[in-house]
C-alpha cells in the first residue's frame, strides 16, 4: 500500500516542519504532502524551501477551511502521486513509525475500512477521551454543544478504557487529527463537506462512510501525541468566535446529517444561545478573578 502524508498548515509551519522533519524517513510513508491553507504569516514560502522528491508543498487558492484544505492534498495525493491511502494530520501531532505499519495492516485486512484511526494522548501523556465516538442520536447532538446542555444527555465518546478491550474497535467516528482513509472511501463518499469551515467535520465523514457501507476503526496498540488544539488556538484566540464557528458547523451537519426537523432545529439554536452565555460568563469570570 502506497500511503501519503497530508499535514494542513495554516500559520503554523514550525509545528508543521518539526512533525516533517520526524516522519520524512519513514519506510512506509512514500510521501508527504504538505497543504498551506494560503497562510497569511509567510508559512509557503518558509515550507517549499524543504522540498524533496518525498516532500511536496502546495498551496490552495484560498482558505476554505480544515475539509477544503484536506481535500486538496487528498485529491493531489490520488491523482498526482498515485497513493492508496492518505494518512491525515494536524500540524501539532506526533507519531512513531509503528503506528504507520498498525493502521496499515487493520486496513488491508478489512476491504470495507475506510477509516482507521489510533489512541491520543496530551502533551503529559495522558489518554484523551475523545479519540473516537459513536454516531449520536439527533437529542444527544443537540445537548452536546454546551457545558449544561452536555450534561442533560448520555454522552457518545468511547472511553479509552473501552477502547483497550480490544485491539482493534468499531466506532463511528474518530478524531481529525489522524487519520488513515483509503483511496477508495474518500473517492466514493467525496471526503470533507466543504460546506463546513471548521468543526464537525469527524462526525459528518462518520456519518459518510457509514451510509457508503465503509467501517471506521480505532486501534488501541498505537497512540501518538497531540497538543490538543494548539493550531485552532493559534489561528483563533477568543474562545467566544471559536463557539461561534462550532454552532455554525453543528447546525449545518444536524440539518444536513441528521435530517432535524423544524421543532428539533429550534431546540437546538435554544441550546447554542445558552452555550454561547456560558462562554461570556466565563470570560467575565475570569476577568474578575484576574484582577
Amino acid at each position: 500500500m502506497k500511503i501519503a502524508c497530508v499535514i494542513l498548515n495554516y500559520n503554523d509551519h514550525v509545528n508543521t516542519l518539526k512533525l516533517v522533519q520526524k516522519i520524512q524517513d519513514y519506510e512506509n510513508i512514500s510521501y508527504i504532502v504538505v497543504v498551506d491553507n494560503k497562510s497569511t504569516d509567510g508559512s509557503y514560502s518558509i515550507l517549499k524551501n524543504n522540498t524533496t522528491n518525498k516532500i511536496h508543498c502546495i498551496c490552495t487558492s484560498h482558505n476554505g477551511g480544515y475539509g477544503a484544505g484536506n481535500n486538496y492534498g487528498a485529491r493531489y495525493c490520488f491523482q498526482k502521486l498515485g497513493a492508496d491511502a492518505i494518512l491525515i494530520c494536524n500540524p501539532d501531532v506526533s507519531f512513531e513509525k509503528k503506528l504507520v505499519d498498525q493502521l496499515q495492516d487493520i486496513m488491508q485486512k478489512d476491504e470495507h475500512c475506510g477509516v482507521v484511526s489510533a489512541i491520543q494522548r496530551d502533551k503529559n501523556n495522558i489518554e484523551i477521551n475523545q479519540s473516537a465516538w459513536r454516531i449520536p442520536s439527533i437529542t444527544e447532538y443537540i445537548f452536546s454543544v454546551g457545558k449544561i446542555g452536555s450534561r442533560l444527555t448520555k454522552k457518545f465518546y468511547i472511553s479509552a478504557h473501552e477502547l483497550h478491550q480490544k485491539s482493534v474497535t468499531k466506532v463511528g467516528c474518530v478524531a481529525g487529527s489522524l487519520l488513515l482513509v483509503s483511496k477508495e472511501a474518500f473517492e466514493k463518499t467525496g471526503g470533507y463537506d466543504e460546506n463546513v469551515f471548521l468543526y464537525c467535520e469527524e462526525t459528518i465523514l462518520g456519518c459518510k462512510m457509514k451510509t457508503a457501507g465503509y467501517n471506521t476503526y480505532v486501534c488501541s496498540d498505537v497512540d501518538y501525541l497531540h497538543l490538543h488544539g494548539v493550531t485552532i488556538t493559534k489561528n483563533v484566540s477568543s474562545t467566544i468566535k471559536r463557539k461561534k464557528i462550532l454552532l455554525k458547523s453543528h447546525r449545518y451537519t444536524l440539518k444536513t446529517y441528521f435530517e432535524a426537523n423544524a421543532l428539533q432545529m429550534l431546540l437546538n439554536d435554544g441550546i447554542g444561545k445558552i452555550s454561547i452565555l456560558e462562554e461570556y460568563m466565563k470570560e467575565a469570570l475570569m476577568k474578575v478573578f484576574q484582577r
